[in-house]
């Protein structure tokens, strides 16, 4: 019977110390492994699907129209290459005074109040707060696409977008993009 004791008392030391090193093996799998949510690293930069969802809710919620994954992906991939290549080209963001004025002149061009759009919107303080912050971004980056790229935007928007598709496929050749879970 001693024999049968210490013979289990051996197995019971052995399965806990199989069970601290599948613990330990997992914790370090976890956190060498990409977290699951990260659909793509762009230069060290984690672009989670949390992202791309805010995006394609954002999209559909104040413009009313549906953006898949892959485009939604995309957008804030360009987004970021562009708004990064514009700041290292010494284009500063406007401030919040300029953002406001410009976006007052937008509206008043389609004849609407800034009232009445943000009431079309559903607009509340933090969702206008948000919505300037972005705008403020692509005010940026409209700057900078201004200056490199040779075709006007109202003289020929077709022609401008395929320049600026061009341009972000040559900054993505540039950067360090590695997309992740099937993208």
């Amino acid at each position: 019977m001693a024999l049968e004791l210490r013979n289990w008392k051996v197995i019971a030391a052995i399965a806990g110390i199989v069970a601290v090193v599948a613990v330990a093996i997992v914790l370090i799998l976890q956190s060498i492994a990409p977290p699951d949510n990260v659909v793509a690293i762009l230069d060290g930069e984690e672009i989670t699907r949390e992202d791309v969802e805010q995006l394609q809710e954002r999209q559909w919620e104040w413009y009313g129209f549906s953006m898949d994954e892959d485009e939604a992906l995309e957008e804030i991939i360009a987004d970021k290459l562009l708004y990064r290549e514009a700041a290292r080209e010494g284009h500063v963001p406007p401030t919040e005074e300029e953002t406001e004025r410009e976006l007052q002149a937008r509206l008043a061009a389609m004849n609407v109040t800034p009232e009445s759009w943000r009431a079309l919107l559903g607009f509340d303080d933090s969702d206008y707060a948000e919505y300037l912050r972005l705008y403020r971004r692509q005010l940026t980056i409209e700057s900078y696409l201004k200056t490199v790229i040779d075709v006007d935007k109202e003289e020929d928007e077709e022609l401008f977008f395929e320049k600026v598709r061009e341009l972000v496929e040559d900054l993505k050749s540039q950067a360090n993009l590695e997309y992740r879970s099937g993208q």
